[in-house]
């Protein structure tokens, strides 16, 4: 299905200030392209993205990178990673720049992804992401242990959320240590799961 029309983004991605190599990404309705790949946006089933920081010795932190990665129905990854990034409209700075991609990637294909899901979930069908379960009268939590594996139905108007380090997690406010942890960067799909949670929550009262 294609999206209604926005504004197609181009920009040029390097992994750091001395790459030589500029790949150009570009964001539209119809398809996103990158490298010299082409993806069309309603054959993407499932995205990831977030920012990369490490530390290393005396507390000494890395430059930050940007990740991006789509998967389409057969599969097939799209990996977009850049240090530095230059849109066609104008440089805005790194972290700018970097909203206004995601931004275009919300227009082109999580918005969907978002919608497809609350329809499914509304219908009565689970919608699943890591060890996190939604449905329409509660998030499943399952949490792993050693010995055993427990699941949790925690009502909407008794769960809760919060971000910590990439990660974000759902939990049950009475009983705050039935939750689940999910990871922006390494989980597909998990923007998708936040914005569903934020509606629920809002919606619980």
């Amino acid at each position: 299905m294609i999206q209604p029309d926005f504004p197609t983004l181009e920009a040029e991605l390097k992994e750091h200030v001395l790459d030589m190599h500029q790949r150009l990404l570009i964001i539209d309705n119809r398809f996103i392209s990158f490298d010299d790949k082409i993806m069309p946006c309603g054959e993407i089933k499932a995205l990831r993205y977030g920012k990369m920081q490490m530390l290393v010795f005396h507390r000494l932190k890395t430059d930050k990178y940007y990740r991006i990665d789509l998967m389409d129905n057969k599969d097939n990854v799209m990996k977009i990673f850049f240090g530095h990034s230059k849109l066609s409209t104008g440089d805005k700075g790194r972290e700018e720049n970097y909203d206004m991609i995601i931004n275009s990637l919300w227009h082109a294909v999580k918005k969907r992804l978002v919608n497809e899901a609350l329809n499914n979930i509304r219908d009565g069908k689970p919608y699943s992401v890591g060890n996190c379960i939604l449905k329409p009268e509660g998030v499943e939590l399952c949490n792993s242990g050693i010995f055993n594996n427990r699941t949790y139905l925690v009502p909407w108007n008794e769960a809760a959320k919060k971000l910590g380090y990439g990660n974000f997690y759902v939990y049950s406010k009475s009983k705050p240590t039935r939750k689940c942890k999910i990871n922006f960067l390494h989980t597909w799909n998990s923007v998708v799961l936040f914005s569903l949670v934020e509606y629920f929550l809002s919606k619980s009262g």
